[in-house]
């Protein structure tokens, strides 16, 4: 229902980070994956529905961890955009990479790299489906980046609240 309705409110984009990075810790140990998060000075408040955002990096660390290569890292980075207006999150791993035919399609629903190992891993297919709903109404597109062999970058973009001019 709020799909057409650009989020107002704002949200410490580190808290939503650090809240997400310690629900999965534990999962990602399992796997020897750890789970970093780097910012850079000033990155703090975003516009944006939490909850929403808080699901955005659920489903994309899950998915770092998961198809990540074990005993890697996973890294979130928060950074402020070129021109200041805009906090630019990333979600890279250390895995296999993702060859280039797919990446136009990793957000269609249900579509799967490797039908095998996504199902003996669980999910449905379905999340980054949901990453890209929740981007779109927050006005900001997914950037997929994969090399293989070296691992995949997804970033997207939330802006920063502007200051009103007060008038006297």
């Amino acid at each position: 229902m709020t799909r057409y309705m650009a989020p107002n409110a704002t949200a410490d984009v580190n808290k939503l980070v650090m809240s997400v990075i310690n629900t999965l810790k534990a999962v990602a140990a399992e796997r020897g994956i750890e789970l970093k998060y780097v910012q850079t000075d000033g990155v703090q408040d975003v516009v944006a529905d939490s909850d929403q955002i808080t699901q955005v990096l659920l489903n994309l660390l899950t998915n770092a961890a998961k198809y990540a290569d074990p005993n890697t890292t996973v890294t979130v980075t928060a950074e402020l955009g070129r021109t200041g207006k805009h906090v630019i999150l990333s979600i890279s791993d250390e895995g296999p990479g993702i060859a280039q035919e797919h990446l136009a399609r990793l957000t269609e629903r249900f579509y799967r790299v490797d039908t095998a190992r996504s199902r003996k891993m669980g999910g449905t297919g379905l999340g980054l489906a949901i990453v890209k709903h929740i981007l779109l109404r927050h006005n900001s597109p997914l950037d997929i980046k994969s090399q293989l062999g070296t691992g995949t970058t997804f970033s997207f973009k939330l802006p920063i609240p502007q200051k009103k001019s007060q008038e006297t």
